[in-house]
């Protein structure tokens, strides 16, 4: 939003049409200053979930793509495309889906915004935020970044419904994580598209596919807790073992992290002083629970002897439990 409100300054209001009229409504001006990033990063998860003047606008999908863009106008982020366009695995794939022609643009964002006002209110939100991935994907309405928007919009419906947490509100993370999920949200959309726009197709598929993109998201990130909570209870007896206070259990637990862990860092994390944390990670080396990695600003600490075995031991015990498919007991 911060970014929205300095590019009106740059570029004028008028960029966004009714942006005006929603920014006085909300008591914001052009000129009004957003405070620190963290004071933006507030008002961007508090205030679109639960802006009470909203509405789904061209305009405010003309702003978020702005802002995923970070204002390139370069890339045409503030209008939509003027030409072909489609969405491909890789440039030397054919595409998945073909947009409309840019004609038509205009008046597909019209309807689809109509649609995400009125349209199938009675709908689960997550079916309906997978049609507005879907929908939006489909009409490609710009020359670049839709991938990024239809993502940002697919959370954005779930988080109108305060669905707010990251586990349950993006399947963004799960889409990335490695290729094979990449390619089966590619291939989703052949099945559902045919390969050019066409919305009279059937879309069971697609939204089958996002339910269990949810599905494995919410699994793994259960493991990972389930995980971190295993290896913290055996930190925590290795910590008592060597005589240690209970705080440099967290210190240990973060060293086994694949990044390691920092002086600066654990002391931040942990409120504690620049002499405390060294205190303490000083006496896990000592008792050959860590060990230290590079010197000064590359400085890091990563578990070592005991505590790294029973890091590893855990990790691969977890890891060797394969999630559910949650659609193997549903018939299509």
């Amino acid at each position: 939003m911060r970014e929205v409100v300095r590019l009106c300054d740059q570029y004028g209001v008028g960029c966004f049409p009714g942006l005006d009229q929603v920014w006085s409504r909300q008591g914001f001006t052009s000129g009004t200053p957003m405070g620190s990033k963290s004071d933006s990063l507030r008002v961007a998860r508090t205030r679109l979930a639960k802006f009470e003047v909203f509405g789904y606008q061209p305009m405010l999908l003309s702003a978020l793509h702005v802002m995923m863009l970070r204002g390139d106008l370069d890339r045409s982020s503030d209008r939509y495309r003027l030409g072909p366009v489609w969405a491909a695995a890789a440039p030397d794939n054919p595409p998945v889906c073909t947009g409309p022609d840019a004609a038509q643009v205009p008046a597909s964002v019209d309807e689809f915004c109509a649609w995400l006002e009125e349209g199938d209110r009675d709908t689960p939100a997550v079916v309906r935020a997978a049609m507005a991935h879907l929908n939006l994907v489909s009409i490609h309405p710009w020359r670049a970044g839709n991938g990024r928007m239809v993502r940002c919009l697919q959370t954005l419906v779930l988080a109108r419904e305060l669905i707010l947490a990251p586990e349950f509100a993006s399947i963004e993370e799960w889409l990335g994580s490695s290729p094979h999920n990449t390619a089966m949200y590619y291939a989703a959309l052949t099945e559902t598209q045919g390969g050019s726009f066409q919305p009279e197709r059937d879309t069971h598929g697609w939204v089958r596919f996002c339910l269990r993109a949810h599905h494995l998201r919410v699994q793994l990130v259960q493991r990972r807790l389930d995980l971190a909570a295993e290896v913290w209870g055996v930190l925590a007896d290795q910590v008592a073992a060597a005589g240690l206070g209970e705080r440099s259990v967290a210190a240990l637990q973060a060293t086994t992290r694949p990044e390691g862990a920092r002086r600066a860092t654990y002391a931040r994390a942990e409120g504690l002083t620049r002499d405390q944390a060294i205190r303490d990670l000083q006496s896990l080396r000592a008792a050959g629970l860590i060990e230290e990695i590079g010197h000064g600003r590359t400085q890091r600490y990563i578990a070592a002897g005991p505590a790294a075995a029973a890091d590893r031991m855990i990790r691969a015990a977890h890891t060797a439990q394969p999630l559910r498919d949650p659609c193997t007991s549903i018939s299509p």
